[in-house]
């Protein structure tokens, strides 16, 4: 097996790539560029803007009473929008409607509506809507939520679909997140991606700061098949991926990666540093 550090711009689900490659050993580029999409980074991009948006907008039941409280007043003061509006350049945050329903039907519907030019800090245009309805709140956190994406984008990358998460206690405190989700990407009405995905992710850290998300860590498994015009990827977690919202890196975990049309290979994230690192092992 050969080991090095590559430019490989075939991400994973939540996950950033890495900008070094190594002098220390010659690259087979031709396997290289059969593994390598730049459809795959705006997929990786796309869903980690969408994802963080999902999580900030509906993970504590006090956060959904806080914005439901509060996001008639955003257009004249933060008030208890702070917290969201500093996500956004400017302060600009989207439109938000908050739905109360009953223990017949569901506890909030939060639609998040992306009009007039809303952007992140860090540079993502974002338009369209999110919808997430979420059910059985229970006192210690736990929830099922549905999330739809309607002709929502993030720059130029169109994400539809439906995803169901189910929010529970882990066995040893925390929070577990299982998701089951099936989501296509489009980029001027054409579909480059669909992808079909199962994920746990454990929240081990952060959850009694809830008006600080920087410290929240995160820790992922499952799988997932990506379909493109011309490859299919099967990607495997072995070794849990965590991430801290801090770091817009991976900090460590192990993922195999299955192409119909290259060869296998393995990414290790490497022990707990926040850098765009990575090693990448060919079967």
């Amino acid at each position: 097996m050969k080991r090095a550090c590559v430019v490989l711009l075939f991400c994973s689900f939540l996950f950033s790539c890495s900008e070094k490659i190594s002098e220390d050993l010659p690259i087979d580029e031709e396997r290289v560029t059969a593994m390598s999409s730049e459809d795959a980074v705006d997929v990786e991009i796309s869903e980690r803007v969408m994802n963080t948006e999902v999580d900030v907008y509906s993970l504590r039941k006090a956060d959904v009473d806080v914005l439901n409280q509060n996001v008639a007043t955003k257009s004249t003061n933060g008030g208890g929008l702070t917290k969201w509006m500093s996500r956004y350049r400017d302060g600009k945050m989207p439109f938000v409607s908050v739905e109360r329903g009953d223990a017949n039907t569901f506890e909030y519907r939060i639609t998040v509506y992306y009009i007039n030019g809303v952007a992140l800090k860090s540079g993502e245009e974002l338009s369209g809507k999110i919808t997430i309805t979420v059910s059985h709140y229970g006192s210690n956190g736990s929830s099922f939520r549905s999330i739809e994406y309607d002709d929502f984008k993030v720059n130029d990358i169109m994400i539809e679909g439906i995803v169901d998460r189910e929010v529970s206690v882990g066995t040893y405190g925390g929070l577990v997140i299982s998701s089951e989700s099936q989501l296509l990407f489009s980029r001027n009405g054409v579909v480059f991606v669909s992808r079909t995905a199962s994920y746990l992710t454990r929240w081990t850290e952060g959850m009694d700061t809830p008006l600080i998300w920087s410290d929240d860590v995160m820790e992922t498994t499952g799988s997932d098949t990506m379909t493109t015009d011309n490859n299919k990827y099967s990607r495997t977690i072995v070794e849990p991926v965590v991430k801290i919202r801090s770091c817009p890196f991976p900090i460590q975990g192990v993922i195999n990666v299955e192409s119909s049309m290259s060869v296998g290979y393995r990414i290790d994230y490497g022990n707990g540093a926040c850098d765009k690192e990575y090693e990448i092992t060919f079967n």
